[in-house]
């Protein structure tokens, strides 16, 4: 695969069968590189491209960054350039490249690869890592998938990267915050139009539906994974003939009691 690296930019024939070529603009407000992606047929037409955008930053004409590339764009980037240099120097095993683009091409573009990569969100991460366990992949396999986007990230953050060693990180490597499920869970009712609850009273709304509409208490025990059924009992709100119908369930006679 021939790669033509032009300082800061890149030309090199992927593995789609098109010719790619990247140049850096500049910074963007966020503080990210400003990339720019060009593809072409040929060699000699996305070189041709990649000299116009060239030429645009020379003469200080660079018009406002457009969408950020999609998951798919900067995997092809990060895995054709920036991978294939490791290798040439030696610095990561060719072994190693060849299970990245085993796991990018089945899993990492097919799931997330449209996503603009900007606006990844953990709920994406989540879905796609969802059905590669669901296809019986080993958790060891959707760890290394999870690393192998989280180095794209690093390499997309640049100087910002905040390296801990993490996991599960910031897009910008830091620790995410204790409070950061507190947020996400604030703008779920804001966006749902409810009212301002607690994250642990959704437990309680989850239960007293169940109970209505007649649910073993046993189950809704299960889903709930409580140790004790009466702990259970005190999360439902009901006082239907459904809630004393599932009081009076067989061997659950105590429940009765006061």
């Amino acid at each position: 695969m021939a790669k033509k690296p032009d300082g800061r930019s890149s030309i090199y024939f992927g593995n789609d069968g098109s010719w790619h070529g990247w140049v850096t603009l500049g910074i963007k407000p966020d503080g990210f590189l400003d990339r720019r992606h060009r593809m072409a047929a040929t060699e000699a037409e996305v070189t041709r491209k990649v000299r116009e955008l060239e030429n645009t930053r020379e003469s200080g004409q660079v018009t406002k960054p457009g969408r950020a590339p999609t998951v798919a764009e900067w995997m092809t980037e990060y895995l054709d350039v920036i991978c294939e240099r490791l290798v040439i120097s030696g610095k990561m095993a060719p072994r190693t490249l060849t299970d990245y683009r085993s796991k990018t091409r089945h899993w990492i573009i097919p799931l997330l690869g449209r996503h603009r990569l900007n606006r990844l969100a953990p709920e994406h991460l989540d879905t796609a890592y969802t059905t590669m366990l669901e296809k019986n992949l080993s958790t060891s396999t959707v760890l290394k998938a999870h690393r192998k986007i989280q180095a794209a990230e690093r390499l997309k953050a640049g100087e910002r990267w905040e390296d801990h060693d993490l996991v599960f990180a910031t897009r910008h490597g830091g620790p995410i915050e204790r409070t950061e499920d507190w947020k996400v869970w604030k703008t779920i009712l804001k966006q749902a139009g409810v009212r301002d609850v607690r994250v642990h009273d959704a437990r309680h709304t989850a239960a007293t539906p169940l109970i209505e509409q007649g649910v073993n208490i046993r189950v809704v025990q299960e889903v709930l994974g409580h140790t004790r059924v009466t702990t259970t009992e005190r999360y439902a709100h009901v006082s239907t003939p459904h809630h004393a119908r599932c009081r009076r369930a067989p061997g659950l006679g105590a429940l009765g009691k006061s």
